[in-house]
């Protein structure tokens, strides 16, 4: 599949003056799931999946966590206020 896909992916690529990255392209069935710009896309029996991946999902939690436990006697009006911008990214 691959074989097939790359070359016709690189000549409509090349001629908008554009190139893939070897190092960060991957090409997998969309039945297996990629991650692209922060989520999940994978085929579930008929319905298409988007998730927020794993990865930034840890990460924005970790941060929520850490604003959380740096703040502990904060009140709750503050804490929203400061939280906020993590939540929305």
């Amino acid at each position: 599949m691959a074989n097939g896909v790359l070359p016709i992916i690189r000549e409509f690529l090349s001629g908008r003056g554009l190139e893939l990255s070897e190092e960060k392209t991957v090409i997998a069935h969309i039945e297996d799931g990629f991650d692209f710009l922060g989520s999940n896309i994978r085929w579930c029996k008929d319905k298409l999946l988007t998730k927020p991946s794993k990865k930034n999902y840890k990460a924005i939690v970790g941060k929520i966590r850490e604003i959380i436990k740096k703040n502990p006697s904060m009140k709750r009006e503050n804490l929203m206020r400061k939280l906020n911008p993590a939540i929305r990214g």
